[in-house]
């Protein structure tokens, strides 16, 4: 049976994920203003159009759709630029290898296959070994509905591509998709944002976000075949 949750939002500890959403729209100089080296750094015209950025153990991943990519450390101000791509429509996530100690990005490009189609690909750069970026094989039929989060050494995405829909497990150590977890029963790809919270999966069901004052949060129990989902209703204020 499908457990539920009241829980207030002045109690509410809001998910990394969710605070990078909201901080990718606050303009570049502001985000970084606490940083005067991040200012020089993202003052640079390649990035005056900053479209995303993701987290990782205090590091953080940027890019845009012109194929920039960068990873910059805001409390040392050090920061990497990533070789450049062509032009692409994707997404990017950082993770870490628990093994080799290693930070490396992942890449899910959109390469158009004809006047009318599309094809996913997907690359990936190790950051202090690899000098270009590698393309991951078999991985065409996964298509990150919006963002990725990294957790435990694994990245997660919500799968649109799926059917029924699910969360795509990569794993950064193996750099494969390692298992697929059906989302819950009812939810589609569109309506689902991925975040992590307190090291576990989780999904906001945002379609009751202007609805009758109420978000849906799910959060994930286990993995593969023997997951369960645990809803928690959210209270929005007046």
């Amino acid at each position: 049976m499908e457990k539920k949750k009241i829980v207030a939002i002045r109690n509410l500890c809001i998910p990394h994920e969710i605070t990078f959403e909201i901080l990718k729209e606050v303009p570049a100089k502001s985000l970084m203003r606490f940083s005067e080296g991040a200012i020089q750094y993202l003052n640079q015209s390649r990035f005056s159009k900053l479209h995303s950025l993701a987290s990782t153990n205090g590091l953080v991943c940027l890019w845009n759709f012109y194929g920039d990519v960068a990873v910059l450390n805001p409390f040392t101000q050090e920061h990497i630029f990533l070789p450049c791509q062509q032009p692409l429509i994707g997404r990017c996530s950082l993770g870490f290898d628990p093994t080799t100690k290693k930070y490396k990005v992942i890449k899910a490009q959109w390469i158009r296959g004809g006047r009318t189609s599309w094809e996913v690909r997907y690359c990936i750069y190790t950051i202090g070994v690899d000098k270009t970026w590698r393309e991951i094989p078999d991985c065409a039929n996964v298509l990150p509905q919006y963002n990725f989060v990294y957790i435990g050494g694994v990245i997660y995405c919500v799968n649109s591509l799926s059917n029924p829909y699910s969360i795509a497990a990569f794993s950064v150590e193996e750099e494969k998709f390692i298992r697929m977890i059906l989302l819950p029963d009812g939810m589609l790809a569109k309506n689902s944002k991925i975040v992590e919270t307190k090291g576990q999966v989780a999904l906001v069901d945002h379609r009751n976000i202007r609805g009758d004052g109420h978000i849906s949060l799910y959060v994930v129990n286990g993995t593969g075949k023997t997951q369960t989902w645990v809803k928690h209703i959210i209270a929005l204020p007046p």
